[in-house]
């Protein structure tokens, strides 16, 4: 008796259906990770950070921080960022350091020394999320007359190829408007995009005449306490709130764009 096998017609696959409480748990234990994962980082903060002051690599028979970090394999810009925020923070308790985010950590330790009696940062910082921490740390810092900055840290991934590119591009308008840095060149490119015409291109003008006559004036030994050079210096500074302003609204519409895009 001769028998025939006949494969069984193709049919598409039926679609997979996670069951209702899969992701409900995947979340919860993402989040418990998350949450491990923070506190592990600020417990590097605490501690490592008295290890550096202490000098106890030696003492464990490591050559070098770097070489006791590496036995431990924890990625290099993981350990070095966490101990800058536990040296920064070094009063603070373990246990308010682990309440803390790690963008509001970083926060914290850019905040105007002058300002750090004045409010309940740590407090605030563990109540509030990041952009909202990040704004309030900026506009005291404004209030007080103080010209620092917060600073966060914007990483993109580009071709190789283009990278010398666009390092160079960046580089070249650094110098020609005499700027101090690759990321104050960044926020003039991007807030020309949202600005008036030329306006940015004006105040780099007016940055640039400054900063030559108090070159000028220090040049011929003129001290900070002259009047000439305290007036020259204070322009300077009104003008850097001026770009500070401009780059905000720029964000802000950005912003607006971005929010009138979502359906």
């Amino acid at each position: 008796m001769l028998t025939l096998a006949i494969s069984p017609p193709i049919c598409a696959q039926p679609e997979y259906l996670p069951p209702a409480g899969e992701a409900v748990f995947y979340d919860r234990e993402v989040r418990r990770a998350a949450r491990t994962f923070k506190s592990a980082i600020m417990a590097i903060a605490y501690y490592g950070a008295r290890m550096r002051a202490l000098g106890m690599f030696a003492q464990l028979g490591f050559e070098s921080e770097d070489v006791y970090r590496d036995s431990i394999d924890v990625p290099r810009s993981t350990w070095y960022k966490a101990v800058r925020i536990g040296e920064a923070l070094y009063e603070l308790p373990l246990v308010d350091l682990q309440a803390l985010s790690t963008g509001n950590a970083e926060l914290l330790i850019q905040i105007d020394p002058i300002l750090w009696n004045d409010y309940p940062w740590v407090t605030e910082a563990k109540q509030l999320d990041t952009t909202s921490f990040a704004g309030l740390v900026a506009q005291r810092n404004r209030q007080s007359g103080s010209s620092r900055e917060v600073y966060s840290y914007y990483r993109c991934r580009v071709p190789y190829t283009a990278k010398k590119f666009i390092e160079e591009a960046v580089e070249a308008f650094r110098q020609k408007n005499e700027l101090a840095s690759a990321s104050q060149a960044l926020e003039f490119m991007v807030a020309d995009r949202y600005d008036t015409p030329n306006f940015m291109e004006t105040l780099i003008e007016s940055r640039r005449i400054l900063a030559f006559a108090i070159r000028l004036l220090e040049r011929r030994e003129v001290k900070e306490i002259t009047e000439e050079m305290y007036l020259l210096k204070k322009s300077r500074r009104l003008l850097d709130e001026i770009r500070q302003d401009k780059v905000s609204a720029a964000e802000e519409a950005a912003s607006s764009e971005d929010n009138e895009e979502r359906p």
